[in-house]
């Protein structure tokens, strides 16, 4: 596999034990990257992460993304990872972080005439203040290195969202917040970066549309359902797989091959478009 530089590059992803960030968990170990891999907790990173719990590389730490002090937390206990210490005798932060951890309010659609004030705010919690929690303490965690000038590969990825794009009935909640992180905080912090970082700090955002993961669930099984949101409206006529999405933020973490592309969100929809391209039965043939 070509090189994609990021050999020896500390990447702290969030909600890393299931689905594109355990995709994205995976290729970077394949990459030579040194992870530190967290989610809600420790039972859920090692059942999710078995096959390579032995890797040196990779170093869990769990974290409530809600919790201001658990982050700063997160941060210590990444920055204490026992194969960069190995590896070069000192402790450092990490250069990368993938923001990938967001949840969906599961179950039935909910209109925002019947939602309640607690699902909008617990869905808010988790997804944007969680979010903005880790993104900050990773730049305070960066500004605190004594030679944060030495850093280099120094890249943010946030997963946003297709339904930003589109909206979807019943998850305003989920959509919403989605294209706050996506477009608004991306955009600002492309500015802020650069100039208050690193000069060369990045920040990027893939939404994906429809993928097969535990938050889709088993909805996608039904084949009506499969055709009227996941192939008629998308050009490929297909769903993605977890590591469709995971390429694409672990490219966007290469400083050698995206260096120069910030302040961008890449879909990975398939051709997704809100409309339908197909009919029943074009889709039925593939």
């Amino acid at each position: 596999m070509t090189s994609l530089g990021l050999e020896n590059v500390h990447v702290l992803i969030t909600g890393a034990a299931s689905g594109i960030g355990k995709a994205t968990v995976q290729l970077l170990l394949q990459s030579q990257a040194i992870v530190s891999a967290s989610d809600r907790s420790l039972q859920l990173l090692q059942l999710g992460l078995a096959n390579h719990i032995t890797n040196p590389r990779l170093h869990l730490v769990p974290a409530d993304m809600r919790s201001e002090l658990a982050v700063q937390q997160l941060f210590e206990n990444a920055t204490n990872h026992p194969f960069l210490k190995n590896l070069s005798g000192i402790k450092a932060p990490p250069t990368v972080l993938v923001a990938n951890a967001g949840i969906c309010h599961e179950g039935a659609p909910v209109l925002l005439a019947d939602m309640s004030l607690d699902q909008w705010r617990g869905t808010y919690a988790n997804n944007v203040d969680g979010t903005f929690l880790v993104i900050r303490q990773f730049i305070r965690s960066l500004l605190a290195y004594p030679s944060t000038q030495s850093l280099t590969n120094i890249a943010i990825v946030i997963t946003g969202s297709e339904t930003a794009v589109f909206g979807q009935a019943g998850h305003s909640d989920y959509a919403s917040g989605k294209a706050a992180l996506q477009y608004g905080l991306v955009r600002s912090l492309k500015n802020e970066l650069p100039a208050s970082v690193h000069p060369r700090a990045r920040v990027n955002a893939v939404a994906p549309g429809w993928t097969r993961t535990p938050m889709v669930g088993d909805y996608l099984d039904d084949p009506q359902n499969k055709y009227r949101h996941a192939q008629a409206t998308v050009a490929l006529r297909k769903v993605a797989e977890p590591e469709d999405v995971a390429r694409a933020i672990v490219w966007l973490a290469s400083e050698k091959w995206a260096g120069h592309v910030t302040g961008q969100c890449i879909s990975v929809d398939g051709g997704m478009e809100g409309r339908l391209l197909y009919s029943a039965a074009e889709c039925a043939r593939l």
